[in-house]
């Protein structure tokens, strides 16, 4: 089916197929990509990350058709359906409420996928007033993660509005539909690449050791059953103006299924003011649970929220109900961030006040930071 789009406005669409029935209808998402992104707030769809979990035809980078991880796929391509929620995907929990609120506010947007990240030239998004990452979005190739740091450099405000951010390392191959389409990931060393800066491992593993922390200032703890709330650590951050909020504050199950924290080991840009913090039991260790907003001499920032739930809490619409007040709170900061955004380099009228050290004393004040 070729279904033409001229005319249509840049956005993130849901089509809908009807079939005989009602209990047949499919659908597919698509994103009409901006043509500038220049004084636009790009939001950035995690396709890749879809992908990874899709296992349409039997297969994902997770499980094979026997539900078993060791007989999971190496390659995914986009040549094939979504397989969850009727081939919409994640799009009604992660990237709807975003959208919907950030439309509702009257901004200047842009609208692209991961895969733009990788196919672009970077300097197309050096313009961009920032580039939001749109809920889980876990799966980037060195291009992609590439792109988003050069483009911090050039004062591009960056925001991860999800948990478990560029964890897993990917490479792209073409398939007969077209370059970029089938993505590939082995998640260890059975990968048969040779090229070590290609080999895909989990970016904070060998041979690539370089954890995501270096660009989203936090590094990945684990799934678990229980979440930790997100407790405020920070109320005097314009990011909670308006929220009612005050130190202690807690925000139940925002967090979500997986978390992200300050890992101690690993680099952590400043200055950087932790947002909220807490702790989590991780495979039996305690971790730090956190959500930050650091800034650049640039002027670009990078807000994490740390937080699986967090799209999904804008419409209380996640898999668990939580207290109205928490919804309403994450929308607020929502809200602040993308209006912040929207006037350009944060770091220049707001840059972060460093409060890493009241919680981890033992981090060093000066830690590696963003690299190109």
């Amino acid at each position: 089916m070729t279904i033409p789009t001229k005319g249509w406005a840049p956005g993130d669409y849901l089509l809908r197929l009807d079939g005989g029935t009602p209990a047949t209808r499919q659908f597919v998402p698509l994103t009409i990509r901006s043509t500038s992104f220049a004084g636009r707030i790009v939001l950035i769809v995690p396709d890749t990350t879809w992908q990874a979990y899709n296992d349409w035809g039997g297969h994902s980078l997770y499980i094979g058709p026997d539900k078993k991880f060791a007989d999971r796929a190496r390659a995914v391509p986009f040549d094939r359906p979504y397989s969850q929620n009727n081939g919409s995907s994640f799009f009604d929990s992660d990237t709807l409420p975003l959208v919907a609120l950030a439309e509702s506010m009257h901004l200047p947007l842009g609208y692209a996928t991961d895969v733009d990240l990788q196919r672009l030239p970077p300097s197309v998004f050096f313009g961009a007033r920032a580039v939001v990452s749109v809920g889980h979005d876990e799966y980037y190739s060195p291009g992609m993660r590439s792109a988003l740091t050069v483009a911090l450099a050039h004062g591009v405000n960056l925001a991860f509005l999800g948990s478990n951010e560029i964890y897993r390392k990917i490479r792209f191959a073409s398939t007969p539909t077209g370059p970029d389409r089938l993505v590939i990931n082995y998640k260890n060393k059975t990968d048969p690449i040779k090229i070590p800066s290609l080999v895909t491992t989990q970016w904070e593993q060998s041979p690539s050791n370089d954890p995501e922390s270096s660009l989203t200032g936090l590094s990945y703890g684990c799934a678990q059953k229980r979440f930790p709330p997100l407790t405020v650590a920070d109320a005097s951050s314009w990011l909670f103006a308006g929220t009612g909020v005050h130190n202690g504050t807690v925000l139940p199950q925002v967090r979500g299924q997986e978390f992200d924290g300050i890992r101690t080991d690993f680099p952590v840009p400043r200055s950087m003011t932790i947002l909220f913090h807490g702790h989590a039991t991780c495979r039996g260790h305690t971790r730090g649970a956190d959500s930050s907003f650091y800034t650049t001499p640039s002027g670009g920032s990078v807000f994490n929220v740390g937080a699986y739930f967090w799209v999904c809490a804008l419409t209380n619409g996640c898999t668990v109900k939580m207290p109205p007040a928490a919804s309403k709170i994450v929308t607020r900061m929502t809200m602040n961030y993308l209006r912040a955004a929207a006037l350009g380099p944060i770091g220049l009228s707001r840059p972060a006040n460093d409060t890493v050290g009241r919680y981890y004393p033992k981090l060093p004040k000066v830690t590696s930071g963003v690299h190109p």
